[in-house]
């Protein structure tokens, strides 16, 4: 049997110092869904590829 431990917790410390200076992202996120979205319809409508 082959054991592996992965000690991760600088990466996870950074991780958490990130998340905390970017703050909310979701209405980033929301609008960026909305654009894409709005984008894919458009080329349903239009019957063009994305290029």
């Amino acid at each position: 049997m082959i054991t592996t431990t992965v000690q991760d917790d600088q990466v996870r410390a950074e991780l958490r110092r990130i998340q905390a200076k970017l703050g909310d992202l979701s209405p980033a996120m929301a609008g960026i869904a909305m654009a894409l979205e709005m984008a894919v319809s458009d080329r349903f409508e239009t019957k063009t590829d994305p290029k």
